[in-house]
């Protein structure tokens, strides 16, 4: 009797352990579906380049995104985010590049001289690889905010566990890979 009952015990905790696992390994196919389309995208639009911000908790992911994107011929490129948003954005698009040449300008006594502030021009998408909904937010905030007005930001929506707000989801224009 002992041995019927370890034995049901042993094949119900299995069957509890492995649950997780199936569906993780479906959601993990759904996110290779949706960045082999991510890629094709790109690719139909005639880019060769993107990209991606990504949480530490979440850069596991990194590497089948980036092998969907090889794949395509789309080269990318990686940030990943910690803390200090706002000043690894700002070095990521190159603003704080140009003010610190500004600085150097300015303080050479050169007259008349006027910032304009521009970012990288070699990519048109930013992917953003995160698992919370405020941090996604955050992170498209301050990619707006140090003049990343005309990137299209993408993510994906197996990433959440949680809703989007839709106010804030158009505010900063978030798109779905879809």
């Amino acid at each position: 009797m002992q041995k019927i009952y370890f034995i049901s015990v042993l094949f119900f905790s299995s069957y509890i352990l492995a649950e997780p696992l199936k569906s993780n390994q479906l959601n993990n196919s759904k996110i290779n579906e949706k960045y082999e389309q991510l890629a094709k995208n790109i690719k139909h639009l005639n880019k060769s380049k993107i990209a991606i911000i990504a949480n530490k908790k979440m850069s596991s992911q990194l590497e089948a995104l980036e092998k969907r994107l090889n794949d395509n011929d789309i080269s990318s490129e990686i940030l990943v985010v910690e803390n200090d948003l706002d000043s690894k954005i700002s070095e990521f698009l190159n603003i704080s590049l140009g003010e610190l040449k500004y600085e150097e300008l300015l303080n050479s006594g050169i007259e008349k001289l006027r910032l304009v502030h521009r970012v990288r021009e070699d990519f048109d998408y930013i992917h953003i690889i995160s698992n919370d909904e405020y941090e996604l937010y955050q992170i498209a905030a301050y990619v707006r905010f140090n003049f990343g007005l005309d990137y299209e930001i993408n993510t994906l929506r197996e990433y959440y566990k949680q809703e989007f707000d839709p106010y804030e989801m158009s505010v900063q224009r978030i798109k779905f890979v879809e």
